[in-house]
């Protein structure tokens, strides 16, 4: 009775471990999706304010600056 107590607690301990790297596997995944979004999305914001800015002359830009 105890070896197979032992038995189910090591197969138990294996599974949690296997959940556990799945779970690590998934949070990496996660994490580089988040941050690859964001810098496509900041280089995107960043061309178009970028874009905006240079359609208008500098004086105009001073102005905006000062308005806001």
């Amino acid at each position: 009775k105890i070896l197979t107590s032992s038995l189910t607690l090591k197969k138990r301990f294996k599974h949690s471990n296997n959940l556990l790297g799945y779970a690590r596997i998934d949070i990496h995944s996660i994490f580089t999706i988040f941050f690859i979004y964001s810098l496509y999305t900041s280089i995107i914001i960043i061309r178009f304010v970028l874009f905006r800015y240079f359609l208008y002359d500098i004086p105009q830009l001073i102005n905006f600056w000062f308005d806001t």
